[in-house]
């Protein structure tokens, strides 16, 4: 991304996009997604979202904590959005 393009995002975007590569680059040890059954990083998603609910539930979490639970649903979306194919 050019640094133009970079600067004109949201401010909140950047910061959703900086947490979302931290997640990844924490979790490149494992297995990689893109071969992973659309089924299967749906039902991760859903997992990833209940997980942000109960993060929201607790009132002495910090912001940054919810970002971060935040960008594990973002890149399970993403991840589904750049494997999509129809019936898996």
């Amino acid at each position: 991304m050019t640094d133009n393009i970079w600067q004109a995002l949201n401010p909140a975007v950047r910061r959703m996009a900086i947490a979302m590569q931290h997640k990844l680059d924490a979790n490149r040890h494992k297995s990689g997604w893109k071969l992973c059954s659309g089924k299967f990083l749906r039902r991760r998603l859903l997992e990833e979202i209940s997980e942000l609910f109960d993060e929201c539930q607790d009132d002495t979490n910090s912001r940054a904590t919810i970002r971060l639970e935040a960008a594990d649903v973002c890149n399970f979306a993403m991840m589904i959005t750049e494997t999509w194919k129809p019936n898996d």
